[in-house]
């Protein structure tokens, strides 16, 4: 895994995902608990690129905790379980905000969903006269893009996954990531280089 994604995945308690995962699948509320607190807050600005509707969200995400809960006995092992609960989101708010219930899975192209990238105070980390201007530009440019590229920009530099967790999360596989990656970048950078330079920061 990425060092900038391990940093991300750390918890407080010092106990790997591995473990808490474990803990979880022997009933352990606490373990749960403690998965909430952790992801509570990025899941739920996830949700909020496939729609503005916070009720969806919500209902989404406690589906999502409902149904982890139900199924602890039968649920496989993880030692990454940001990626496991963004990929159990994406689905539902796919499902939820689409009209026609697309089916997902790694031999169907998605396209016709709901994913944007913008900058709200919550979410921005530079609130200065002078960095407005470049914000407006960066989100402009990236509104250029396709939804997956969009998609795939902010769950690395926003969810802090590498290539593999990405291709997990957006179904598809992981030369697809590396791809989208690649030509987003090259697109951002034909029109404004020093976007990248922030990106990180902001999204």
């Amino acid at each position: 895994m990425e060092a900038h994604s391990s940093i991300l995945h750390s918890n407080p308690a010092g106990i790997s995902d591995a473990e808490i995962w474990q803990k979880l699948k022997k009933s352990d509320n606490q373990a749960l608990r403690l998965i909430y607190d952790q992801h509570i807050k990025i899941l739920y600005l996830y949700g909020r690129r496939f729609s503005k509707d916070k009720g969806v969200i919500e209902d989404c995400i406690q589906e999502l905790f409902m149904t982890l809960w139900e199924r602890r006995f039968i649920i496989g092992d993880t030692d990454a379980i940001r990626p496991y609960l963004l990929t159990s989101l994406r689905r539902r708010m796919i499902r939820v905000t689409s009209k026609n219930h697309i089916r997902i899975d790694r031999n169907f192209e998605i396209e016709k969903y709901d994913f944007n990238i913008e900058f709200s105070s919550e979410e921005n980390l530079i609130n200065t006269e002078d960095s407005s201007e470049l914000i407006n530009k960066l989100s402009t440019e990236l509104n250029k893009l396709s939804k997956k590229q969009q998609e795939v920009i902010y769950l690395k530099y926003h969810c802090g996954l590498g290539y593999e967790e990405i291709a997990d999360v957006m179904a598809i596989n992981y030369q697809s990531a590396r791809n989208l990656m690649h030509k987003s970048l090259l697109l951002l950078r034909k029109q404004f280089s020093p976007l990248l330079i922030i990106l990180s920061i902001l999204i």
